[in-house]
């Protein structure tokens, strides 16, 4: 058990991806607000996706990525697809979520081989 049982968090993990890669499809962009260590307050965009519960909350590299794929508006990343995956970040020493945006026309996880 861990410090965090029965506080289920509403944004998205890297461990909630259980090692899968799921592509998925971009629902709402909204700005979520954080408190800081120092008794300030953080905006950062998240992404919801379709058919999903959790939202994911974008950093900058995550939020470049988007920008430059789909353009700076957020409203146009509504109905695009996007792959996610996690990385260790050995300075932070855990699993971050990354993502890649993907071209709507590209195969998704379904297509059996």
């Amino acid at each position: 058990m861990t410090q965090y049982t029965g506080s289920e968090s509403k944004y998205l993990k890297a461990d909630d991806l259980g090692g899968r890669n799921p592509t998925l499809e971009i629902a709402a962009v909204t700005l979520v607000e954080f408190d800081k260590d120092d008794g300030g307050k953080e905006v950062k965009p998240a992404i919801s996706f379709v058919g999903k519960d959790k939202a994911m909350v974008l950093n900058a590299t995550n939020t470049d990525k988007l920008c430059v794929k789909f353009g700076g508006d957020s409203d146009g990343w509504i109905g695009k697809k996007v792959l996610l995956g996690t990385e260790f970040y050995p300075k932070f020493g855990k699993s971050g979520l990354v993502l890649t945006p993907m071209d709507n026309d590209e195969p998704d996880d379904d297509i059996p081989f």
